[in-house]
């Protein structure tokens, strides 16, 4: 019995540090933008968009095509009362029921409409690449926010680890102080000079500790994990690389930014408009054939082509 106690104390004993265990995640800051980019609510919400004009598109590149319809109709009819009399004159005698079939099919092909379904497909083609555009600006955010942050708890724990170092070296300076103080050779105003000094850096340190969980806190969100994940990083890379010439920079972001892709698309999007505005006053040419079936007779097989099957 006493052994199943000692047992029991020490899983309970192990199992807060376990599950402590389990809320640590240590991350490279590349995996971390990967973990970003893929929990983005942002990036999902732009992807719509994009799938949104890709539908667009495909159902301007629809309308291109010939367009048919058909329908059918059939018509019944009791008479209960089958037996006219009109005046002084022979009556009339009707049939019992009456049937009757009706069949239309249609089909139509646009051969001309001044341009406008050409204009429209460049339209929307040029939307969809907008839409992929600022997908890839969300993406650049997405990973600007990552990278921000990170480097956030990477500082904050640097600090954290100088504070650490304060006070231990002030710990020994407070311990060597009190021994001189009981030998005489310092005044107590030493010893609470260290101690004062001590409790002020143990305040930094509660004030690092709170930012930590703070940045922590921003950084899980941004990750799409779980809030109570402490992030546990890697060094990054401190090689220093060379500094290249400012134009380059200024050529970089000119050929790479995606605003002013976007701005390109849209001037080009708004030309092509005011060309479809211009081709509704244009004249519309368009090719049809038209197919009606009716039969009153009351037989979906009219008598005289059954007649003539025969």
């Amino acid at each position: 019995m006493i052994q199943n106690t000692i047992k029991l104390s020490f899983v309970a004993f192990l199992l807060p540090g376990m599950l402590y265990a389990q809320n640590i995640k240590k991350l490279s800051l590349q995996e971390a933008i990967d973990l970003g980019i893929s929990n983005s609510k942002n990036l999902r919400l732009s992807q719509s968009k994009i799938d949104e004009a890709v539908s667009k598109l495909a159902s301007v590149k629809d309308n291109a095509l010939p367009t048919a319809n058909a329908s059918f109709l059939y018509n019944h009819a009791e008479i209960p009362t089958n037996k006219l009399t009109i005046g002084g004159s022979d009556p009339i005698h009707l049939p019992n029921r009456a049937d009757a079939f009706i069949g239309t099919a249609a089909v139509e092909q646009l051969v001309y409409g001044g341009g406008k379904l050409k204009y429209a497909e460049a339209s929307t083609k040029l939307l969809t690449d907008v839409a992929r555009l600022d997908a890839d600006k969300n993406k650049e955010e997405v990973s600007y926010a990552v990278i921000n942050t990170y480097y956030s708890l990477f500082k904050v724990l640097q600090s954290k680890k100088v504070v650490e170092q304060n006070l231990e070296s002030i710990a020994g300076q407070l311990k060597q102080s009190q021994r001189f103080f009981e030998q005489g050779i310092v005044t107590k105003n030493d010893v609470l000079r260290f101690q004062l000094q001590q409790a002020n850096v143990s305040l930094t340190e509660m004030e690092i500790e709170n930012n930590r969980k703070v940045i922590n806190y921003n950084l899980d969100i941004l990750l799409g994990l779980d809030e109570s994940t402490d992030i546990e990083i890697s060094e990054p890379d401190n090689a220093i690389k060379p500094v290249s010439p400012l134009t380059s920079y200024l050529d970089l972001a000119l050929s790479n930014r995606q605003e002013l892709k976007q701005v390109d698309l849209q001037n080009k999007v708004a030309d092509i408009n005011i060309k479809s505005i211009q081709a509704n006053t244009l004249p519309t040419v368009g090719v049809g054939a038209n197919l009606y079936y009716i039969n009153p007779s009351g037989k979906f097989i009219p008598l005289l082509i059954s007649t003539l099957c025969q």
